[in-house]
Formats: C-alpha cells, sequence, structure tokens
C-alpha cells in the first residue's frame, strides 16, 4: 500500500477562491489585452457558482511585481457551496471554465491566490512546476523550451503548459543619420529631443497638492504617434530649412526583441510552466523526467535544466526528512535507554513501533492521500504516540 501512495510537497487546501492566470502574446497592445480581460469576466460571471470576479493586466505600481502587460490575473469569488448546483465539485467549475475561456492565442493557468504567491516568492514560479532553461542566448533558450513542451504534451496529469515567451516582443528603432543631421544644421541632441517630447513625454513642471507632489508631463497627442507611418512625419525645426520630417534625419523602423530579460545564476533564463490536476505531483514529474532523459542528451552545449516549483520544495523537504528521521529515532532510543537502563528492552520498544504505524499505513491509503511532508510529519507524531504506549505496557510488565 506504501509503495501504491502518491508523492506531493503540501496537500492542497482549498482557499474557496480560484486565481485565474492566463498569459497572451508578448506583443499585445492595451487596448486590446483591455479587451481579453472583459470577455473573460463576463464568460466567468455567467457560471452560476461565481459570485464576483476581478481581473488584473500589467503590472501594479511596485518594483516587486514584474508583470507584463500579457499576463492576466483575473480573482474568481464563488458563492457558499450549498448554493452550487447539485453534484458540482470545485474542480467541475474550472474544468467548466476552462473549456469556455478557450480563446485563440490565449494560454490559460489556473491556481489560488494564496499557493501562488507562495510559489512565485519561494521559487520565482507561477505554476505548480516549472523547467528553468538557462543558457548565453534567448533564441536558443527559446527553441529547446518549444522542444521540451512538446515532449510534456500528452503526459497524463500535466495541465496547462506554456512556454514563457522570451522572445517576440516589438521595439521602435529610430537610427540618427548623421551626415544629412550635418547638413540641415542639427545636432543629435536636437533631433533625440524631439522623439523624447513626442514618444516619451518631456516634464514641463512639479506640481504640489497639500503633502503630495505631481510631475506634469506633455507629449504628442497619440493621433501623431500610433503607427510608423505617423512617427516618420514627426516634424523638426531648423533655422535655415524650416519645419522637415523625422524621417529625412533618421530612419525609423520595428525591431523584435525579448519582452522581457530574466537571468540566474549569471546565466540567461527562459521557463516551461505547468500545473498538476488529477494525478499525485511525484508520479507526474517522475513521467516527465523520463520522457525529457533522451532529449536532453541531445541538448546545446552550456545549457541545462533545472526542476522548479513544488517539485524543488519537495526535494528539499524529502532531503531535509531524510536527516531529521534518523536523528529522531536515535532520541527516541537514548530516551527509552535513560528510562530501562537496559538497551534489551529499549529495542523491544522500538520494534513494536513499525507495527503500531500500519494503521496510519492503511488511514493514509483508504483516504486517497499522498505522501506529503504535513503526512510525514503525521507519522513521526504517532511514531511518538506508538513508542509512549509501548513504554508503558513495558513498564506494566516489568
Amino acid at each position: 500500500m506504501l509503495l501504491q501512495l502518491g508523492s506531493e510537497f503540501m496537500p492542497p487546501l482549498d482557499e474557496g477562491t480560484i486565481l485565474f492566470m492566463p498569459v497572451t502574446l508578448p506583443d499585445v497592445s492595451n487596448s486590446e489585452v483591455k479587451n481579453i480581460l472583459q470577455l473573460q469576466d463576463k464568460i466567468i460571471k455567467s457560471v452560476p457558482e461565481v459570485t464576483n470576479v476581478l481581473g488584473k493586466a500589467g503590472r501594479a505600481n511596485t518594483a516587486t511585481d514584474n508583470s507584463p502587460v500579457s499576463m492576466i490575473e483575473t480573482i474568481i469569488l464563488l458563492r457558499p457551496k450549498n448554493e452550487w448546483r447539485a453534484g458540482i465539485t470545485k474542480e467541475d467549475i474550472i474544468n467548466e471554465l476552462n473549456s469556455k475561456l478557450q480563446i485563440p492565442g490565449v494560454t490559460n493557468g489556473w491556481t489560488q491566490p494564496i499557493i501562488n504567491r507562495i510559489n512565485m516568492l519561494s521559487t520565482g514560479v507561477r505554476t505548480d512546476v516549472g523547467l528553468k532553461i538557462y543558457g548565453q542566448n534567448l533564441d536558443t533558450i527559446y527553441a529547446f523550451a518549444q522542444k521540451v513542451k512538446t515532449t510534456l504534451e500528452g503526459i497524463d496529469g500535466v495541465k496547462d503548459l506554456y512556454v514563457e515567451q522570451i522572445t517576440g516582443g516589438k521595439y521602435i528603432d529610430i537610427n540618427i543619420k548623421r551626415d544629412e543631421i550635418n547638413r540641415y544644421g542639427l545636432t543629435v541632441d536636437d533631433v533625440n529631443n524631439i522623439i523624447e517630447a513626442a514618444l516619451g513625454g518631456m516634464k514641463l513642471t512639479t506640481t504640489i497638492e497639500g503633502r503630495q507632489r505631481f510631475s506634469v508631463n506633455v507629449r504628442f497627442a497619440q493621433d501623431f504617434r500610433d503607427n510608423l507611418e505617423a512617427l516618420k512625419r514627426l516634424q523638426i525645426q531648423t533655422t535655415q530649412f524650416g519645419p522637415i520630417p523625422l524621417s529625412a534625419v533618421a530612419d525609423v523602423d520595428l525591431s523584435e526583441g525579448p519582452p522581457m530579460i530574466n537571468s540566474e545564476n549569471a546565466l540567461l533564463r527562459g521557463t516551461v510552466l505547468f500545473n498538476v490536476r488529477d494525478r499525485d505531483l511525484g508520479s507526474t514529474v517522475k513521467d516527465a523526467q523520463g520522457k525529457l532523459s533522451k532529449m536532453i542528451e541531445k541538448q546545446p552545449g552550456g545549457y541545462y535544466l533545472e526542476w522548479s516549483g513544488q517539485w524543488e520544495n519537495q526535494i528539499r523537504a524529502n532531503q531535509t526528512l531524510k536527516m531529521v528521521i534518523p536523528i529522531v529515532l536515535a532520541i527516541i532510543f537514548l530516551v527509552l535507554y535513560f528510562t530501562y537502563r537496559s538497551v534489551k528492552e529499549s529495542i523491544i520498544t522500538m520494534i513494536t513501533v513499525p507495527f503500531a504505524l500500519i494503521g496510519g499505513v492503511f488511514m493514509v491509503y483508504f483516504y486517497g492521500v499522498n505522501l506529503s511532508v504535513a503526512v510525514a510529519v503525521g507519522f513521526i507524531a504517532l511514531f511518538g504516540m506508538a513508542v509512549e504506549t509501548a513504554m508503558l505496557m513495558t513498564i506494566y510488565l516489568n
């Protein structure tokens, strides 16, 4: 029975709230992501068990929240369970929402608010499991991550599989023609000042309202900067030739680059993310490792993989337990010896403990609970209770 049990870091707790975290393409515009967010919220609210839904796109006004515009966070509050449809569970609600929210170009992700924050703070991964890919070149990392995703597809228990977008961001490149600006009697600063005022905005002054200070910025209206042709027509004032377009003294083009650069351990990093549902974490990751083992042998030199997320915590916890449990056994044996003043009676008391733990194994097996840190702590506590009972019996027999 013990060998047939699954494993996980911690048993999942029902927080009573769902966190929906979809991601879309990195070059999505503000208006388009707003439309996606409103459409998703409308669909989510149509499910009878949902009482409130609130979505956020982009990052908060803090340096600790580096969410791109392409990542949406939606908190879904559910009604009390006695108001749900007959026979429906939280998993059924998630599956129903997931089937309704299949939007082209959007990859869904389902979790819970508290565990999501814990995962992000402890491992930097926002799903149950993440595969971190380290290397020197973003394009190579992204291509390798796509191969990893293809290998993981179809594994039982792997849900919300997604490759973090590290390429595909859009940038406007404005390269000043130095020979041309000399002809018009301009300097690089003259052109840069126009570009700054038109696109980024120029600070004019600061207004003070009570204890608060606000900078007043000005920039060109949206119609003068919403496409490349409009940017090329930006007017630059010259002393000899009057106003000239920006295209006369600079090349304006679109180029692709990383929407966000992540680094760790002095190396660039890409991530393959997935959640685990309808199966235990341990066996799912072991199946994934088995499928990836052959592919990893063909990985390019200087690039390597690292498992993260709850699996990283589970490995760390297992290593800690391998040290803690022998120490616990040694301490209990010493306590028994100092109690009995007899090695024989101490050993006899210790021998009875594994048989006492059989009941715990039965309970875990028939309740369908996976082995985890919480279960291990429970067995350690049960171990102490069994030793205490055996001590009372031994003293009574003596």
